[in-house]
């Protein structure tokens, strides 16, 4: 028994000195490696080339920050992920990426329109639409909308007919009966309205990817229309980076009503930026960590 487990023992380390040398390297030691040359993704890409070992655990820090040094490298990124997408869901590739980053461009491609079709096609081949359980749009709108009028009732009551005019506020006085027969009625009046269908009601659609950091610094091509058209699409970005590209309050408080898993922000060189837009953000983003507005 005892020569049967020395025989199994011999052949199996033969076997595994009979491997290439690259081959015995163990995946963790691999990832140091990798993470160590990731900043140069030509020798990255030859690394992973070398066996299929090296494939498999080289393949994802590959893709997980793609670098663009010129607009050409970023459409032939975007007809990648277009190809390898399909009907069935997001490609396998399109899952690892993590970071897109396009500060590494020079000027003149950062102030290219094209780059933000690019960047929308990219989104779109990440996100994976997923239906919100029940039906929030009513739940958050449709409610409010029919107490409105019991709102309007309502602050009416502390008005005073006589002596002042409509815009003039007085004390409050007693509640009489004819005030609290009016807010009844305006209630029995709200309640008896007839409510839309459950499947009548808006749904609202969340949209999640593996995209974590968006860095759009000085990319003057990515217009602010185009950010508040994809700003539904990344709800799972946490570091965002909009410094020097001219963004409005506007575009500022369509992304936070968004992108409320916000951690880190730069909005530096940002000179149409006011108070208001910096508060938008700050009330609807409540896990902000650090914030940029260097000017």
């Amino acid at each position: 028994m005892e020569a049967d487990r020395e025989t199994v023992v011999s052949v199996s380390r033969a076997f595994y000195l009979q491997r290439p040398a690259c081959s015995r390297v163990p995946p963790e030691i691999l990832l140091e490696i990798f993470a160590l040359v990731a900043p140069s993704q030509a020798s990255l890409r030859a690394c992973i080339l070398t066996c299929r070992q090296w494939n498999l655990v080289g393949t994802p820090v590959l893709w997980r920050r793609p670098q663009f040094h010129r607009l050409s490298s970023v459409e032939h990124f975007a007809s990648t992920l277009m190809m390898f997408t399909s009907e069935a869901g997001v490609s396998h590739y399109a899952k690892l990426v993590e970071t897109v980053s396009f500060s590494t461009l020079p000027e003149v491609d950062r102030n290219n329109p094209q780059l933000a079709t690019l960047l929308d096609t990219i989104v779109n081949c990440m996100v994976v639409p997923k239906p919100s359980p029940g039906p929030l749009g009513w739940a958050k709108h449709g409610s409010r909308n029919l107490l409105a009028p019991v709102i309007k009732r309502s602050r009416s009551l502390s008005r005073s007919n006589a002596g002042c005019d409509d815009d003039s506020v007085v004390a409050a006085r007693p509640l009489s009966a004819t005030d609290l027969q009016l807010a009844d009625d305006s209630i029995t009046a709200v309640a008896g309205t007839a409510q839309p269908a459950e499947h009548e009601r808006p749904t609202a659609t969340v949209y999640t990817s593996s995209l974590r950091q968006l860095d759009l610094r000085f990319c003057k091509g990515v217009r602010n229309y185009s950010l508040q058209r994809l700003a539904p699409r990344l709800a799972s970005i946490n570091v965002l980076n909009l410094a020097g590209g001219l963004r409005t309050d506007i575009t500022i408080a369509k992304l936070s009503q968004h992108m409320t898993d916000l951690r880190r922000v730069s909005l530096a060189w940002t000179s149409n930026l006011t108070d208001f837009g910096v508060s938008e953000l700050v009330q609807r983003c409540k896990n902000i960590e650090a914030l940029d507005l260097t000017y």
